[in-house]
């Protein structure tokens, strides 16, 4: 893509959403992140405006900071009157003035990819042997097989640190014989990381490669983290490659489609009383969780009080005090609600929440644990084990096999069990009490 292709590309969007917007404010008035963030006690028209300027290279500051905070959730779509995306334009507006300094943005950019290269490197293979990771990073379909896949599996980059969530995706994908390629990991980019950083251009065009890879399968695609799906079906349209127009449906959503077919391979009872934490943002996930789960026999679903925010929960990490503030209240109501069994729906929700069953009266598990759990499949999670230790010399120790198999840096293992195992954690767990000697 020339850059001057580029450059008409999202002009041409952002005039659309000026010409269209009428700052009208509704979509400050529903944004679940409105209240955590300090907006100088201006109207929410005002605000709006506001991002109208950031578009046009201004600046406001009560609107930057909303932007900022903007996790994803899609509350404001169906709300705007205009028909304006206002998620997307919150995105570009964010991008716009984060990447003013140009230079800035790029080391950024590349800063933040190559951290989230590392721990996925170093994590998936402190989880997996070599076959299994083979098996959920990428794989090249025969260009010669006149049959496509039926299905592209579209991981994205992350859910390769919770590896037990992918395999048992593959492995219901079995039971449902259907033909599939798996793309993912750092060489399938949606390109969010650099476009957050403010670098447009670089992540656009990482977008626009992966989209043109997954497009050369000839197959549908069907991805499983929803700000991969955001990414690709609303920011990546601009990337002005001949696939910008992937279509892309989410998992879940998939596997409701086909729930006449799961539902004979679900035979197992789950006795269980179960909540689920989900996430607004991907159309059509929350009512395809229902009929899932619905369907799992002998499972009891909880219902919990309380307001959704983010595609999932690392997208709210630029409001930490909202994200500890959700976290505590979601596990004080699961435990209340006499639950059994907590579930989210995404791996960097698990990867946040996981270690907390130590705490509380429940499980944390992922969604597809339980459809695995029904149909027979289990697959150990690994990740949860291990930080629920605590403690990276334990962690070190338990996986010196791992480490010397892969000849793996033992510095670097440190750092991101530090850091991206046991680190992520919103909500602290409660301190382990001591006996008194």
């Amino acid at each position: 893509m020339s850059a001057s292709l580029f450059d008409n590309l999202l002009q041409r969007k952002t005039q659309d959403i000026l010409d269209a917007c009428t700052a009208c404010g509704r979509c400050v008035e529903v944004c679940p992140m409105t209240p955590s963030v300090d907006i100088d006690g201006l109207p929410a028209s005002a605000v709006a405006a506001g991002v109208l300027s950031l578009l046009q290279g201004g600046c406001n500051d009560a609107a930057m900071r909303w932007a900022s905070a903007c996790s994803g959730s899609g509350t404001c779509i169906d709300a705007c009157p205009e028909a304006v995306n206002p998620r997307l334009m919150l995105t570009l507006a964010r991008s716009t003035f984060r990447g003013r300094d140009a230079q800035g943005a790029r080391r950024l950019g590349v800063s933040r990819f190559n951290r989230m290269a590392r721990s996925i490197r170093v994590l998936s293979r402190l989880l997996l042997p070599p076959d299994l990771i083979g098996k959920i990073d990428s794989s090249v379909w025969n260009d010669s097989d006149p049959t496509p896949p039926d299905i592209v599996f579209y991981t994205g980059c992350n859910l390769l640190k919770t590896p037990h969530i992918a395999l048992i995706c593959l492995d219901v994908m079995d039971a449902l014989d259907v033909s599939y390629a798996v793309a993912g990991g750092p060489s399938h980019c949606c390109g969010i990381v650099h476009f957050g950083a403010g670098d447009i251009a670089t992540g656009l065009r990482v977008g626009g490669n992966t989209q043109r890879k997954l497009a050369r399968f000839g197959s549908d695609v069907v991805a499983w983290c929803p700000a991969c799906h955001a990414q690709h079906t609303e920011v990546n349209r601009l990337s002005g490659s001949e696939s910008s127009d992937l279509a892309m449906q989410s998992f879940i959503v998939y596997l409701a489609d086909r729930i006449e077919e799961l539902r004979p391979l679900m035979t197992i009872r789950i006795d269980r009383r179960v909540a689920v934490h989900e996430h607004t943002g991907v159309s059509g996930v929350e009512q395809a969780i229902q009929t899932i789960l619905g369907a799992v026999p002998g499972l009891e679903l909880v219902t919990l009080d309380r307001p959704q925010a983010g595609l999932m929960c690392v997208t709210i990490e630029d409001s930490p005090k909202f994200k500890r503030d959700m976290h505590e209240n979601i596990l004080t109501e699961a435990s209340n609600a006499g639950v059994d069994t907590l579930v989210g729906v995404y791996h960097a929700c698990h990867r946040d929440l996981c270690a907390h069953e130590r705490d509380w009266p429940f499980e944390v598990v992922n969604i597809m644990e339980i459809i695995g759990s029904a149909m027979g499949i289990t697959r150990q999670d690994q990740f949860k084990r291990l930080k629920l230790m605590q403690d990276v010399a334990a962690v070190v120790e338990d996986r010196r096999e791992a480490i010397a198999y892969y000849d793996m840096d033992i510095d670097e293992v440190w750092a991101v069990v530090a850091e991206e195992l046991i680190g992520e954690q919103s909500f602290a767990l409660r301190q382990v009490a001591v006996a008194p000697v």
